[in-house]
């Protein structure tokens, strides 16, 4: 049976190494001209490759609601990826606040882990493939189509009893992510709506319009998550595109002299000024719209 894999970034190249046992081939499609772009520059080209917390303490420092992490991180834990990686000549050490660094500091030593395991273990890797579309039948993934380095569309024979959430995740990722920013479609966001108060500890307004906006928004049956926290903006906008949360309000005492908030919706280039009172419509009605996009 063959197996594509979907981005060649760390969850997909983990992903290709676990499916390559008991395939026959693997494939990965990379839409970048070479593997683990974003690896590169995580921890500051040093790669924090992961926590050595154990798994509850693990997911209780995940931003937002980190419980639906469990069922990827009981197939795949921290500690396993550290195994996987010494496997391939990566040392590790820990760090402050429980971070696992290479021992040398150089995040390339990880990439070039990655692709002696893959080299290994024989999977095949196509690059500068962008997909465009994933093909189902009865719930199950059949095929993917794809546009090669050529501009050609091609569909690779491909055989699928199924997909577990890890991958599921992975190949989502891999397809909406950017450098910055996780962007999850709707349908399957942990979050609808992120507010993110400019001072909410500081300024009363912005705390009684973002408490406000919270419940309204709560009341209509919206998944929202309500960033109380005594951060500095920079951290809070930095967490925010970490969650990913398709919709984000932004309650600022700038925008509320006019009586609005700002209002980020995931795949658009400009944000909306909304009128607080217009607010809880204005959401339920963009969230809908993204629900088609889904559709």
């Amino acid at each position: 049976m063959k197996v594509v894999v979907i981005g060649g970034g760390p969850a997909g190249m983990t992903a290709a190494l676990s499916a390559r046992d008991g395939h026959d081939e693997v494939c990965i499609l990379e839409k970048n001209s070479k593997l683990g772009k974003k690896l590169l520059i995580t921890g500051k080209g040093r790669c924090n490759i992961t926590s050595s917390l154990d798994m509850d303490e693990f997911i209780q420092n995940v931003p937002g609601n980190g419980r639906f992490l469990y069922s990827a991180f009981q197939n795949f834990t921290n500690i396993d990826i550290i195994n996987l990686l010494q496997k391939y000549g990566v040392s590790v050490k820990e760090e402050r606040g429980h971070r696992i660094f290479p021992t040398s500091d150089k995040s390339v030593d990880v990439l070039n882990a990655f692709e002696r395991a893959l080299k290994k273990a024989q999977v095949k890797i196509k690059f500068n493939c962008k997909v465009i579309d994933i093909i189902t039948e009865n719930n199950k993934i059949k095929s993917v189509v794809y546009v090669d380095e050529n501009g050609k569309e091609q569909i690779p024979i491909m055989g699928c009893y199924g997909i577990g959430v890890g991958r599921l995740m992975a190949s989502v990722l891999e397809a909406k992510a950017t450098q910055k920013s996780v962007n999850w479609p709707v349908s399957i966001a942990p979050y609808d709506v992120h507010i993110c108060p400019i001072d909410y500890k500081k300024n009363e307004n912005v705390k009684d319009i973002s408490n406000k906006i919270y419940n309204n928004l709560m009341s209509q049956g919206l998944d929202v998550l309500l960033d109380d926290r005594n951060k500095s903006t920079g951290v809070t906008f930095a967490d925010a595109d970490l969650i990913g949360a398709p919709i984000r309000i932004i309650v600022g005492n700038r925008n509320l002299v006019n009586n609005s908030v700002e209002i980020k919706i995931s795949g658009k280039d400009e944000s909306i000024l909304v009128n607080i009172e217009k607010v809880t419509d204005f959401v339920k009605t963009a969230r809908e719209e993204l629900l088609k996009e889904v559709n």
